[in-house]
């Protein structure tokens, strides 16, 4: 695999992801749960619905304030895995740090909500 200067693996040239747009349009068409066989998918759903979180029959648009939420989470386990080898304050610096040095991604606008869940979606698996 060849990796840049931080560390992040490069993917190899003419490489083509999964058209996540399309399987999107195909769920929020036809559903993403199908009946069938039980999936690991299945027991999320249940557990997220058991905490009053809404399970969706078709992928919708994450709103700011849940992506936000997502965010404030995942920030979270960074930290715990940060207690693992550094202080709080030193935790915090280094992550600070990465923010700043971060490329700046402009905000995705697109008519098509099929195209901003995949983006949302894409995020959430990178």
């Amino acid at each position: 695999f060849l990796k840049r200067e931080d560390g992040k693996i490069i993917k190899p040239e003419g490489w083509q992801g999964p058209d996540i747009k399309q399987e999107i349009a195909r769920q929020m068409e036809h559903g993403a749960f199908t009946a069938g066989a039980e999936r690991d998918a299945d027991h999320v759903r249940e557990f997220t619905g058991g905490a009053g979180q809404a399970t969706p029959e078709r992928p919708a648009l994450m709103s700011e304030e849940e992506v936000c939420f997502i965010g404030k989470m995942i920030l979270d386990e960074v930290m715990e895995l940060f207690a693992t080898v550094l202080a709080p304050a030193d935790a915090k610096t280094a992550l600070k740090g990465f923010i700043d040095n971060s490329k700046d991604i402009a905000q995705i606008s697109a008519e098509d909500q099929a195209v901003l869940i995949s983006e949302q979606a894409d995020a959430l698996v990178d």
